[in-house]
């Protein structure tokens, strides 16, 4: 082959891997999350909720007053929240930061924190008192169910990898390790 011919089949080898990486790049961050997310739901939890808890009309329309005063409860702490951990985060910008600076952003984040969910929780107390006994059982499923899926995993510590890569020795290699090759 001359040079020009493999000049052709590098550059077609090239734009054949640039479209292999794209269509690749395109499933990973596009087309997979369709299988990933649950499908939208009309309302949300609102829907949900009331759905599930099977509201009468006066339940709902007391819980959406509900839901709108959590709403505007919540909107400027969380709005607060950010801005407190953007700031946290811009100190890094910074060699001359002190422990008392970082400690003060963190101690403003937990503090919003809570208070956002000691709002959260009063919230949804006052949602289960305009159930009925029966609604309520469900609620407090519900509420236990969505606790469970926000908990962070529980990892089976037989199965997590080792520390620093290395693997426990087979019945076929060394104790110290696998052969290096």
């Amino acid at each position: 082959m001359n040079t020009n011919n493999k000049s052709r089949w590098f550059g077609a080898i090239i734009i054949l891997l640039l479209l292999i990486n794209a269509a690749t790049i395109f499933f990973l961050f596009i087309g997979n999350n369709k299988h990933h997310l649950p499908p939208p739901q009309n309302g949300g939890a609102f829907a949900f909720l009331v759905k599930e808890l099977a509201l009468d009309s006066n339940q709902k329309n007391e819980y959406q007053k509900l839901r709108d005063r959590h709403r505007i409860s919540v909107e400027g702490l969380r709005m607060q929240l950010k801005n407190d951990k953007d700031s946290l985060f811009n100190l890094l910008k910074f060699s001359n930061v002190t422990d008392v600076n970082v400690h003060q952003k963190l101690d403003s984040i937990a503090f919003l924190n809570r208070k956002i969910d000691e709002i959260t929780f009063s919230h949804f107390k006052q949602v289960r008192a305009i159930c009925n006994p029966q609604q309520q059982i469900k609620f407090d499923e519900v509420i236990a169910q969505a606790m469970q899926m926000q908990a962070p995993k529980q990892e089976n510590p037989h199965h997590r990898p080792p520390p620093n890569g290395d693997r426990p020795p087979r019945g076929d290699e060394p104790e110290d390790g696998p052969p290096h090759r």
